[in-house]
């Protein structure tokens, strides 16, 4: 009878233990994997509008604005700190999110935005499927999606660089550079490139020798002898490294025209290209007018082999990102798809004028 008592015991106490862990599993959420929305308030930054004169006509549809970038170099930096002052200068709060490449982050931060309330959303040049899937959620809560340099495609809205104008700025350029001072004549044009950048980004470079050839029509058809292509990527070592192959490749006399799709690529370019001795048989162009680009150009001037930029003017963002956000929550049907500017090439005869500050700032140590 004690062995048949202790065997019920046993089972009795197995059976408990079994229900205790089955229990133990169901009431522990926090082993389950956070939802999309749930990010620390210390990772968005939050900027409160500034007090607007009551003579200020602002927007009473519009109060926040969200604003995602997966990283913020110094282009970028201009963009959000021109953001931050246009949105407080119109009473507007501004939410920010650097996600660091992270899409699950990425879109995390714009559904907290969409909770918060923002009326408008705005991210910085993903690639089109990312902004795509961005613009859809957006749609689905009746917010507006703008992509800045980003081409996301509707229901979203585009803000920034019409990409091609880049391309036929940049080749007027160097083929009007080509014409005054080589008397029409080079022998290579080169174009910076990738196979994996989007074609928003291609579009930066690929029409440039159209535009080149317009200048010096003479070159049309010899386009498999000049056009050249040299690989970069985000590796400024790479980028390094092919510049310099392609140099080896070609007579000691080469003369070259360069087009490239950001200062960043071929500020290592020049780099490499001047360490070379070959800077006074080379010209470049691009896009953006970054610092080191201004203070090669002001220092060396005629000197340099990197003649021109084009000033995106990222400074100036801001006041066109909140006027169309403005436009937006009041008559979204009359705003286009895409608000794009001028760009001009920033070069030694404007500069001073073009970057007054920075001008004064660099010739002060000379």
């Amino acid at each position: 009878m004690k062995k048949i008592l202790s065997l019920i015991l046993a089972l009795v106490m197995v059976f408990s233990l079994v229900a205790c862990g089955t229990k133990t599993e169901e009431e522990a959420p926090e082993e389950e994997a956070p939802v999309a929305t749930e990010i620390p308030e210390e990772e968005i930054e939050i900027q409160e509008g500034g007090v607007v004169e009551e003579n200020e006509e602002t927007t009473d549809a519009l109060t926040l604005i969200g604003y995602t970038v997966s990283s913020e170099p110094e282009f970028q930096t201009r963009v959000r700190t021109s953001l931050q002052a246009a949105c407080d200068e119109r009473g507007y709060d501004l939410k920010i999110g650097v996600h660091g490449g992270d899409t699950t982050k990425q879109r995390a931060f714009v559904e907290a935005f969409i909770n918060a309330g923002a009326e408008v959303c705005m991210d910085f040049a993903s690639n089109s499927e990312i902004g795509a899937a961005l613009a859809e959620l957006c749609d689905a809560s009746g917010v507006f999606m703008v992509g800045i340099d980003g081409d996301y495609g509707e229901p979203a809205f585009y803000y920034g660089t019409n990409n091609p104008l880049c391309a036929t700025n940049n080749g007027t350029i160097l083929g009007e550079w080509v014409r005054d001072n080589w008397e029409g004549k080079v022998d290579k044009y080169v174009r910076f490139s990738n196979p994996e950048w989007p074609p928003i980004l291609q579009a930066r470079t690929e029409g440039g020798w159209d535009a080149f050839c317009k200048v010096l029509p003479e070159y049309a058809d010899k386009k498999d002898d000049v056009f050249c292509e040299v690989f970069v990527n985000a590796d400024d070592l790479v980028t390094q490294q092919n510049v310099r192959d392609w140099f080896t490749k070609q007579d000691d006399a080469v003369t070259s025209a360069w087009i490239s799709l950001s200062d960043n690529s071929l500020m290592v370019a020049v780099t490499e290209i001047e360490s070379l001795g070959k800077a006074g048989q080379t010209v470049c162009v691009s896009n953006d007018c970054i610092a080191a680009f201004l203070e090669q150009l002001i220092i060396k001037g005629e000197d340099t082999c990197w003649v021109s930029s084009l000033n995106f003017r990222p400074d100036n963002y801001g006041k066109g990102l909140v006027k169309l956000a403005e436009d937006l929550v009041t008559d979204a049907e009359s705003v286009p798809y895409m608000t794009s500017f001028e760009l001009p090439g920033c070069n030694i005869n404007n500069v001073q004028e073009m970057f007054p500050e920075k001008y004064a700032e660099v010739t002060a140590t000379m």
